[in-house]
C-alpha cells in the first residue's frame, strides 16, 4: 500500500545518507537541491501535511465522541482514518529526519571535494562513486514512481469514500426527520386513543345516573 511504498522510499534515502557519510566524493550532478526536491515531491504527492494530519485525527476523535448516534459503518471508517493519520504523522517525521540527514551529508561531502591547488583524484574510485550515486538515485526514483501511482489510487478511493459518507449523512438526516414525524404521529395517536376511551366511558356514567 501507500505506507509500505513510503517506508521503502525512506529506507532508500537512509542508504543514501550512509553512502554520503562514508567519505566518498559526491559527483557534481548530485546536488543538495535535488534531494530536497525529491523529498518535497514525496510529501506533495502524499497530499498530507503532518500538522494537518494531527488536526484531522483530533477532529475525527471529537466527532466520534460527541456523535455516538452515527452508524457503526461510519464509526469504523472514522477509526480507520484516525489510525492511518497517526501512522502517517510518524512516517512523515521519519521521512523529514532522513531528508535532513541527506541534506547535511551532501553539504559535508561537498566541502570535502578538492577544488583548489594540485589536487588529484583516482579515476576508478571516482567512476565507482558516480556509478553508486546513479544506482542510488535510480532506486529512489523507482520508489517515488511506485508511491505516486499508489497515491493516485488512494486519491480515488478517498474521493469515493467521501462521496459515500456524504450520501450516508444525507440519509441519516432523512431518518432523523422521519423519526421526528413518527414521534409526532405517535403523540397524536395516544391522544386520540385517550379521547376514544373517555368517550366510551360517558354512556356508562349516564346509565348509572339514570338508574339512581
Amino acid at each position: 500500500d501507500v505506507i509500505t511504498s513510503l517506508v521503502t522510499a525512506i529506507n532508500v534515502g537512509s542508504k543514501l545518507v550512509c553512502w554520503l557519510k562514508s567519505g566518498s566524493n559526491v559527483p557534481s550532478f548530485v546536488s543538495e537541491k535535488s534531494v530536497e526536491c525529491m523529498g518535497n515531491n514525496i510529501r506533495t504527492a502524499a497530499f498530507c501535511d503532518p500538522q494537518e494530519s494531527k488536526v484531522a485525527a483530533a477532529e475525527a476523535k471529537v466527532e466520534i465522541h460527541f456523535h455516538p448516534e452515527k452508524t457503526s459503518k461510519i464509526q469504523n471508517f472514522k477509526f480507520l482514518k484516525i489510525a492511518h493519520l497517526e501512522a502517517w504523522a510518524l512516517l512523515e517525521r521519519d521521512h523529514s529526519s532522513s531528508l535532513l540527514g541527506a541534506t547535511e551529508a551532501l553539504k559535508a561531502s561537498t566541502l570535502r571535494l578538492p577544488i583548489v591547488g594540485k589536487a588529484t583524484a583516482d579515476i576508478q574510485n571516482l567512476k565507482d562513486a558516480i556509478s553508486s550515486a546513479v544506482e542510488m538515485m535510480q532506486a529512489m526514483a523507482s520508489s517515488i514512481c511506485s508511491l505516486s501511482s499508489k497515491v493516485e489510487e488512494m486519491n480515488s478511493l478517498v474521493a469515493e469514500l467521501a462521496s459515500l459518507a456524504a450520501k450516508e449523512t444525507v440519509l441519516l438526516e432523512h431518518c432523523k426527520d422521519f423519526l421526528s414525524s413518527l414521534a409526532a404521529i405517535q403523540v397524536k395517536d395516544c391522544s386520540l386513543r385517550s379521547h376514544i376511551i373517555q368517550l366510551n366511558r360517558v354512556p356508562t356514567t349516564n346509565n348509572l345516573t339514570t338508574l339512581v
